[in-house]
């Protein structure tokens, strides 16, 4: 059980995308929503609006460009 709570409390959890999707309940405070009610309150709720949009765009940006190199690699020219 301690190396479960070890795993959640790391560090490393803020950088998955999923934790950083809900920025309307960061924007809006006093909005309680099914999200927040959930998390507990040592996950993610420690970082800010532009570290969360900072890491959803660097995922969105390999996406994209894994999406690109893949589409080229099956082009037919």
């Amino acid at each position: 059980m301690q190396i479960i709570n070890q795993l959640i409390s790391a560090d490393w959890i803020k950088f998955v995308p999923f934790n950083n999707l809900g920025l309307a309940d960061r924007i809006f405070a006093n909005n309680l929503s099914y999200v927040t009610m959930q998390m507990s309150p040592g996950v993610g709720n420690n970082v800010g609006i532009g570290f969360s949009i900072a890491v959803l765009a660097v995922c969105a940006l390999l996406m994209i460009t894994t999406m690109f190199d893949s589409f080229n690699k099956r082009d037919i020219v």
